[in-house]
């Protein structure tokens, strides 16, 4: 189904409150309404300036059960309740939903460790012209703070005014599992940060304390954190 199809399929179906089968069999089979669900959920927050770090919209034979781990940038969700009707409010005007949802929000324990937060700061940074080696170094120094074994950020694009060359920026240290079984355990993501300038792709790879146990000797040697030369 489209969108357009898929909502209002959407709200008839919960208007219709008799006919329980249907209203099990779509929930259970039709998974698309999950993606769809989850994807608009997330571009709404995200515009919301809350970072999603888990982002999960079960269906349910008797209602909708969302969960998120999250870490809000913007300071008015600082507490979840205000997040959580937020939500509500939303799916309420958008899908009709009100009396079904089962809502579960918790902030991320460590913030610094995780790369999605790291990707939103960044990108506040571009957008504010903050010195962006001070930024990456700040950031990865904090995370080594904080356990993790290795780290690597890159910045690649049109870095300053408008008319300015692409360049690429990377800085890491220790170690960082790019192949075999220990891959699985590295937190990415690549982000595209709108900039006056233009689009910037961002892209952040932590290795979290969780790994160590699993490491060899020599790859437990944290380095300090450094930083690569411009490249144009």
């Amino acid at each position: 189904m489209y969108w357009p199809e898929l909502r209002l399929y959407w709200v008839r179906m919960m208007k219709n409150k008799n006919n329980e089968d249907l209203k099990t069999k779509f929930f259970i089979t039709n998974k698309v309404s999950e993606i769809v669900l989850t994807e608009s959920l997330g571009k709404m927050l995200k515009d919301a300036g809350v970072v999603v770090i888990n982002l999960r919209a079960n269906m349910l034979p008797k209602g909708i059960k969302i969960m998120l781990e999250y870490f809000p940038i913007n300071r008015e969700f600082s507490m979840k309740e205000e997040l959580i009707a937020k939500i509500k409010s939303y799916l309420k005007e958008n899908f009709n939903l009100e009396d079904e949802l089962m809502i579960e929000v918790w902030k991320t324990k460590n913030p610094v460790l995780e790369p999605a937060v790291i990707a939103a700061f960044i990108e506040e940074a571009l957008k504010t012209n903050k010195p962006i080696r001070k930024i990456l170094y700040n950031y990865l120094y904090r995370a080594k703070q904080n356990g993790a074994i290795g780290g690597e950020i890159y910045i690649k694009g049109k870095l300053g005014a408008r008319g300015a060359k692409a360049k690429k920026i990377k800085a890491y240290f220790g170690f960082i599992p790019k192949a075999g079984d220990l891959r699985k355990y590295v937190k990415a993501i690549k982000y595209q940060a709108v900039t006056k300038a233009g689009v910037v792709g961002v892209g952040v790879m932590i290795t979290p304390p969780e790994v160590e146990p699993y490491l060899k000797p020599n790859q437990k040697v944290k380095d300090e954190v450094k930083i690569e030369p411009e490249e144009e």
